[in-house]
């Protein structure tokens, strides 16, 4: 049976297509924002990122997101959770900049 290749060649881009954007997102709340600072700091100086976004509390959450994440929340803001970590808001502020119109093909 025949196996498929380890490596795909990918397709080559259309002469018009975009260059690629590379943007570097992060939260940091809390006992984080400092961290937060030289962090971006630090991918700024890298001069890889075509934009840096930093996020130091949860204003970036729709009512709805809010009502999802509400537990999470609460736990962090109530019990000092650190749960603002541990991921969930990730694939929240990856899908906002994603969504973002300067992202829309043709523009």
């Amino acid at each position: 049976r025949p196996r498929p290749p380890l490596l795909w060649q990918l397709p080559k881009p259309r002469k018009t297509a975009k260059p690629a954007r590379m943007e570097f997102l992060t939260l940091g709340v809390g006992t984080y924002l400092e961290s937060v600072a030289k962090l971006a700091k630090e991918a700024k100086e890298l001069e890889v990122f075509d934009a840096v976004h930093t996020y130091t509390d949860f204003s970036f959450l729709s009512e709805l997101e809010e009502q999802r994440w509400e537990k999470h929340i609460r736990a962090y803001r109530e019990d000092g959770a650190r749960i603002a970590g541990y991921g969930w808001w990730k694939p929240v502020l990856c899908r906002r900049h994603l969504r973002s119109p300067a992202l829309i093909p043709g523009k």
